[in-house]
C-alpha cells in the first residue's frame, strides 16, 4: 500500500512539473496561477466545473448583421460556447465535478501550447461539434477518436460554414465584444464573410471560378465542403483561424486574473491604438500628393485597401466588375524613382479572398514617385504614381498620380486590366509611437518651410544695404545688374546646396534617433529574453540539484539495504547451521559416519592381521547364523579383544581380503592351543 501511494505521488509530481514547464513556455504561468487562485473554492484546492463554464461564457445574446442575415440558431450556439470549452478541455477529478491544478494546466496546454496547425484545427472542429450538440443544432462532423490529431470526417454546408466563421471571429474579438456589449440590449455587429465563404467553396471545387462568381449566392448554394478540404483551405489562405481558440482562452483567463484598473487601461490603450494612421480618399482627398502628405514620415507597416470597378460603363449592372484588393507593406513609403522595400503581400479581398505571397528572387515591392519640386530635363522620365510589384514600366499594380485609374498586369500571356479607382484607404499598424514620430517629422518640415519664407528686414537698415543705394549703383554701372544676378544665382545655388545638406543631415539625425530607439527596444526585448533564460536556467539547475540529491539519497538507501541484506543473510545462515547441527538428522549422519569408519578400520586391521599372521584362523569372525554362533560373548578371544580395543589408525591403502577358499585350505588350529601373541602393526 505504501509503495503504490508513493509511486502515484511521484508520477503526479512529474506530470505537474511537465505541465508547468509547457505553460511557462507560453509566458502565461503567472496568469494561470492568479486565475486558479481566484477561481478556486476556498474550502478546497480545486475549481468547480461550473466556475470554469462561467469564466469562458460569452454573455451576449443579441447579434446583428447587414449581410448575410444571422441564423436563428447562432445566439444559442454562442451561449453554449463557454460550457463546451470547459467540458472538452478541462478534465474533472475522478468522481467529482472539480478540476485540480494539474487538470487546469493540462486543459490550458491542450489549446494554448505549441502544436501543429492541423491539431489546432481539429480541436476547433471538436469545440464547434460539442457546442452544436449542447445547443441542439445538427452537425455533420465525425471523429475517429478523442485525440487532437484524430482524423475528421463529415462536411460543412453553407449555413454551418457561416456559423463556424462567425464563431471564430467572436472568439478572436472576445475581449472587445465583452467590453463593448455589457448590456443585454447591446448587439454585436458581425462582419460580412461572404468573400471568405466563396473563397472556400471555389478552393474546394464546389463553385466554379469564372465570371459568374460576382452573382453567386453562397448561402443559396446547395453544396457542401468536406472538413479535410476546408482544413487545407485554412492552412493556405486563413491560417489565423486556428489561433482564435487559444486567444479566446488566454483572454478569458487574463480577465479572471486582472483587476478592474488593468482592464480599463487596456481598453483605453486599445482604442487609441486602433484609431491611429487611418486615411480615406473620400475624406482626405484623392491623388498621390494628398496621399503623400498624409503618409510622409510614417515608418511602419501599412495596409492599403483599393476598391475599383473594371466593368464597362455602358453595362447596366456596375457591381459586376467591382472588386477590392489589399497591399500589406512592412515599412513606410519613400519618394523614389526606383523600387524599394523588403517584403510585402497582396490580397484579393472581394469578391473572392485570396493571398498572393512574394515569389522569386526579386525585391521590387513598392514604387512611389512624385513630380520633383525643381523641374529638370529628363530624357527618359520615370512614371509618376504608386505601384506594387513587377518592374518599372511593367508594374503588377499601378495607380496614376490622380488616383483615377489603376492597371493590373498578370504574368506573360495575359492582357493588362484597367479599372476606375473608387476608394483608397490606408491603415497604419505601427502603433502610437510611429504616429508620434510622424507628427514630430511634420512639425519640423513645417518649421523649415516657414523659415524659408521669412525675410530678414535688419539687412535693410543701413544706406549700403538699402534699395535706394542699389538703384543708384545700377544706374551708374549697368553691368552691375548682371554681376548682381550672377552673385544672386550663386547665392541661391549655395543656399539650395546648404538646404539640401541640412535636410540630409536632419534625415540622418532622424534615422539615427529612430535606429537608436529601435536598438533600445531591441535591447529591452533581449534583456527580457535573457532574464527569462536565466530564470529557466535557474529552475533547471535547481531541478538538477534536487535530482542529484534524490539520486544520492537513493544510493545511500541502496547501500544501507545491501548492508542489511548481507547481515541478515549471514545471520540466517549461521542460525540454519546451528539448527542443522542440533537436529536429529545431523546426529543420525554422525552415527552413520562413525559406524562406516569403524567398519572400514576393522576391515583394514583384518587385512593386516591376515597378511601378517597367515596361520591364524579368523573364520570365527565371519557372520554366521545365530544358532551356529551362539551367544555373543561365548567365543571372544581375549587377545583379539585387547587388539580390537587398541588405538585405531587407518592407512591410505587397504590390503586385499582373504578369500574363503584360501582360508579353507589352511589347517584348522586346535581349540586348546594357545594363540600366538598379536603385535599391533604400525
Amino acid at each position: 500500500m505504501g509503495a503504490s501511494s508513493s509511486t502515484e505521488h511521484g508520477s503526479s509530481s512529474q506530470d505537474q512539473q511537465q505541465e508547468e514547464s509547457l505553460a511557462a513556455s507560453t509566458g502565461s504561468l503567472p496568469t494561470l496561477r492568479t486565475a486558479f487562485s481566484k477561481l478556486t473554492n476556498p474550502n478546497s484546492s480545486t475549481i468547480p466545473l461550473s466556475s470554469l463554464q462561467e469564466a469562458f461564457s460569452l454573455k451576449v445574446a443579441n447579434f446583428a448583421s447587414e449581410s448575410p442575415p444571422v441564423p436563428e440558431h447562432f445566439p444559442e450556439l454562442m451561449l453554449n460556447l463557454g460550457p463546451s470549452i470547459a467540458s472538452l478541455l478541462f478534465t474533472a477529478v475522478d468522481g467529482t465535478v472539480r478540476v485540480d491544478w494539474v487538470g487546469f494546466l493540462k486543459g490550458f496546454n491542450r489549446c494554448c501550447a505549441r502544436m501543429p496547425v492541423s491539431s489546432s484545427l481539429n480541436l476547433l472542429y471538436k469545440i464547434y461539434a460539442t457546442t452544436c450538440e449542447k445547443a441542439g443544432i445538427p452537425c455533420n462532423l465525425e471523429f475517429d477518436s478523442d485525440a487532437d490529431d484524430a482524423k475528421v470526417g463529415g462536411s460543412f454546408g453553407s449555413g454551418e460554414l457561416l456559423m463556424l466563421l462567425w464563431m471564430c471571429w467572436v472568439m478572436e474579438q472576445g475581449s472587445w465584444v465583452s467590453k463593448m456589449c455589457k448590456g443585454e440590449k447591446d448587439a454585436v455587429v458581425l462582419p460580412n464573410v461572404i468573400h471568405l465563404m466563396l473563397s472556400a467553396f471555389v478552393s474546394c471545387g464546389a463553385v466554379q471560378d469564372d465570371e459568374k462568381v460576382w452573382h453567386c449566392e453562397v448561402l443559396g448554394v446547395d453544396k457542401s465542403v468536406s472538413a479535410q478540404k476546408l482544413q487545407s483551405w485554412v492552412l493556405t489562405t486563413a491560417p489565423g483561424l486556428a489561433n482564435c481558440l487559444s486567444k479566446y482562452v488566454q483572454e478569458k483567463l487574463q480577465a479572471c486574473s486582472a483587476s478592474e484598473h488593468t482592464e480599463t487601461h487596456y481598453a483605453l490603450h486599445t482604442k487609441s491604438w486602433v484609431g491611429t494612421g487611418t486615411i480615406r480618399s473620400s475624406i482626405h482627398g484623392k491623388g498621390l500628393s494628398r496621399f503623400w502628405s498624409n503618409i510622409e514620415g510614417y515608418n511602419g507597416s501599412l495596409m492599403i485597401l483599393l476598391s475599383a470597378n473594371s466593368a464597362d460603363a455602358s453595362e447596366g449592372d456596375s457591381s459586376t466588375g467591382r472588386w477590392v484588393i489589399g497591399i500589406l507593406t512592412s515599412q513606410g513609403f519613400e519618394n523614389k524613382d526606383t523600387f524599394f522595400g523588403s517584403s510585402g503581400h497582396i490580397y484579393a479581398i472581394s469578391p473572392i479572398f485570396r493571398v498572393f505571397s512574394p515569389s522569386g528572387k526579386e525585391k521590387n515591392f513598392i514604387y512611389c514617385h512624385l513630380h520633383p519640386t525643381v523641374r529638370v530635363y529628363e530624357p527618359n522620365p520615370k512614371p509618376v504614381g504608386l505601384a506594387f510589384g513587377g518592374s518599372v514600366g511593367n508594374e503588377r499594380i499601378f495607380m496614376d498620380e490622380d488616383f483615377a485609374r489603376v492597371t493590373l498586369r498578370h504574368h506573360a500571356g495575359f492582357l493588362p486590366v484597367e479599372a476606375v479607382v473608387l476608394e483608397v484607404e490606408v491603415w497604419g499598424f505601427a502603433g502610437r509611437t510611429a504616429k508620434e514620430r510622424q507628427d514630430a517629422y511634420k512639425k519640423r518640415e513645417t518649421l523649415f518651410n516657414e523659415q524659408r519664407r521669412k525675410v530678414d528686414l535688419k539687412t535693410f537698415g543701413s544706406w549700403e544695404d538699402s534699395p535706394e543705394k542699389m538703384m543708384m549703383d545700377m544706374i551708374s554701372d549697368p553691368n552691375q545688374i548682371k554681376r548682381a544676378r550672377r552673385q544672386e544665382a550663386k547665392a541661391r545655388k549655395v543656399q539650395k546646396d546648404l538646404q539640401v545638406e541640412i535636410r540630409q543631415l536632419q534625415e540622418k539625425v532622424a534615422k539615427v534617433k529612430y535606429l537608436a530607439e529601435e536598438k533600445v527596444v531591441e535591447i529591452g526585448s533581449l534583456q527580457g529574453a535573457l532574464r527569462k533564460e536565466e530564470f529557466i536556467s535557474a529552475r533547471l539547475k535547481a531541478a538538477l540539484a534536487l535530482e542529484e540529491e534524490r539520486k544520492k539519497e537513493a544510493e545511500n538507501k541502496i547501500t544501507e539495504l545491501e548492508a542489511r541484506m548481507a547481515g541478515s543473510i549471514s545471520e540466517v545462515m549461521t542460525r540454519a547451521m546451528e539448527e542443522f547441527k542440533a537436529s536429529f538428522e545431523m546426529r543420525n549422519l554422525n552415527v552413520k559416519f562413525g559406524q562406516e569408519m569403524f567398519i572400514k578400520g576393522f576391515e583394514l586391521y583384518e587385512g593386516r592381521i591376515t597378511r601378517r599372521f597367515s596361520e591364524l584362523d579368523l573364520r570365527f569372525l565371519e557372520k554366521k547364523d545365530d544358532i551356529e554362533a551362539g551367544p555373543f560373548d561365548a567365543a571372544v578371544d581375549p587377545s583379539f579383544a585387547k587388539l580390537a580395543s587398541g588405538p585405531f589408525e587407518p592407512t591410505a591403502e587397504a590390503p586385499k581380503p582373504v578369500r574363503a577358499s584360501e582360508a579353507a585350505e589352511s589347517p584348522p588350529a586346535p581349540p586348546s592351543a594357545t594363540p600366538p601373541e598379536v603385535e599391533i602393526l604400525e
